[in-house]
């Protein structure tokens, strides 16, 4: 699907675009059982579009099925490998980080003088004289999935029924905006997988402002993708220019990884997003004994440098 098409079908609008989701999402997804390490970053883009559908009220808006969804997501309607995820009780449910319900938010507000909190007004908020008025044109009993870690971000507040989610408090979150979802399903290259690896940079660069500097086995390591799987989607978000990768060190053949400088990457906004892949300089390659002569010779000129600095007049 396109951008326009993807955006036309979920009546995207620009103001609609902030979304936070919570830090500890990649680590419960990794640790779960999933039967392929792709339904993992599946499910990361499933339960953004999810909540985000829920969040803007769109389920009171328009019809959306599981079909639809599926599309949305780079997936053929009747693709069923990944149902055991989505499905009642399945194991998304299982994990607490979503629930089936039939109740649906139908339009939403913030609570003034109450810190601005977000409040939703329900199917099941419409007074019964009124429901047929209300609830003209629109679907009955159907079937959505409540984001449960927006509302109650651990089982005791949940139990409590004690409104601590990411709607309510974003500490230990980060958001991203619905316009990079679009964009990445709108990119075969990117899709679900390219999406996680953003969302997963964008939430170490809200913690490391400067950059996130890390090497590509940690990486790999962090968001559980095979090492060419990584530098595959890894080389798709530099070329649609999402991510900016600060080169620290030529990749030296050999090297052992102590001596190793690992990369810095710095997530991009949307705003400086390519439509069409771009160019951008790779990492070059050596060996380790022109890796050592070029540091002996940088060493070399630093010190003449600092020689001749020392030779100058105190004023001068």
């Amino acid at each position: 699907m396109t951008f326009e098409e993807i955006a036309r079908i979920t009546n995207w609008n620009e103001n609609e675009d902030k979304l936070f989701m919570p830090n500890e999402i990649f680590d419960d997804l990794k640790e779960s059982d999933f039967t392929s390490s792709a339904h993992i970053y599946f499910a990361y883009a499933y339960i953004y579009l999810i909540t985000w559908l829920f969040r803007y009220a769109k389920y009171g808006q328009f019809e959306i099925s599981v079909k639809t969804i599926k599309q949305i997501l780079g997936y053929k309607p009747n693709y069923e490998k990944i149902d055991y995820i989505i499905k009642k009780n399945g194991l998304l449910d299982q994990m607490g980080y979503t629930m089936t319900v039939s109740d649906y938010p139908l339009s939403w507000t913030y609570k003034k003088y109450e810190n601005d909190e977000i409040e939703f007004y329900m199917v099941s908020d419409v007074d019964p004289d009124d429901k047929e008025t209300v609830l003209y044109g629109k679907r009955r009993n159907i079937k959505i999935k409540f984001p449960v870690k927006h509302f109650h971000r651990d089982a005791e507040a949940y139990e409590e029924g004690h409104p601590n989610g990411v709607f309510y408090d974003v500490e230990k979150t980060h958001m991203i905006p619905s316009e990079v979802f679009l964009f990445s399903m709108s990119k075969s290259e990117i899709g679900c997988t390219g999406f996680f690896l953003y969302s997963y940079l964008k939430s170490k660069n809200q913690i490391f402002k400067s950059g996130y500097d890390v090497s590509l086995t940690n990486l790999a390591k962090e968001t559980g993708l095979k090492p060419r799987t990584l530098d595959k989607y890894l080389d798709a978000l530099k070329k649609h220019r999402m991510i900016l990768c600060i080169v620290n060190q030529e990749f030296v053949i050999g090297l052992k990884e102590s001596e190793r400088l690992a990369n810095t990457y710095i997530t991009k906004d949307y705003i400086a997003f390519s439509d069409t892949e771009q160019t951008y300089i790779k990492r070059k390659v050596t060996n380790e004994k022109a890796f050592y002569k070029k540091k002996e010779e940088s060493l070399l000129q630093d010190a003449m440098v600092e020689d001749a600095l020392q030779g100058l007049p105190s004023n001068f």
